[in-house]
């Protein structure tokens, strides 16, 4: 078996102006300061054999406080990036709805197959991250920094929920979700995902 604790970073300056931020680099805002404080005595008990996560500055100011208590040196993935939003990165999220690039804004946020301007789909942000997450499964517990789009798409697939339901999941800032799987689970939802299975 191998233990999987997934958590969205804190809030990020991105968050907290209501902008889609994807691939963008941005910082933790000071309430996301505090709440990678509190995240960290949140885990305080946790044993954790390995820290991956996204090589975004927000994911890595989330885990700097949790890193400090447990003494790991963390391995930062670009392939556990949240969903790229492409030229609606850094946009408002209301500006990203009125653009005249993309006018069905809902379609393309919220539909499996479908992508932002030179973006990202969730079928292509599902293959990237759990290429990565198989390609790492090991026994032991794996403690996962990364992005609210991730771990609704992990978790949504895991599930088996519907992938039009997938994108309506919610998940706040510095969630905890507790995962107990057998090695060898990421490859098999990637196959069934990539349609090799």
């Amino acid at each position: 078996m191998s233990r999987w604790t997934l958590v969205r970073h804190a809030e990020s300056t991105a968050n907290a102006a209501r902008c889609l931020s994807g691939h963008q680099d941005v910082p933790l805002s000071k309430a996301g300061h505090r709440q990678a404080l509190a995240l960290a005595e949140a885990l305080s008990d946790d044993a954790f054999d390995r820290v991956i996560g996204s090589d975004l500055l927000r994911v890595r100011q989330t885990a700097d406080p949790v890193l400090a208590r447990h003494n790991l040196t963390p391995l930062w993935l670009p392939e556990l990036r949240e969903r790229d939003f492409g030229t609606w990165s850094g946009r408002s999220i209301d500006e990203a709805r009125r653009t005249l690039e993309f006018p069905d804004w809902r379609e393309a946020v919220l539909t499996w197959d479908q992508a932002p301007p030179d973006g990202e789909t969730w079928q292509e942000l599902s293959v990237r991250v759990l290429t990565a997450l198989a390609m790492l499964d090991a026994p032991g517990h794996t403690l996962v920094v990364t992005h609210g789009g991730v771990i609704r798409m992990l978790c949504g697939l895991l599930e088996g929920e519907a992938k039009s339901r997938i994108p309506l999941r919610k998940v706040d800032n510095t969630e905890v979700v507790r995962l107990e799987l057998t090695v060898g689970t990421w490859l098999r939802v990637l196959q069934r995902v990539d349609g090799l299975a």
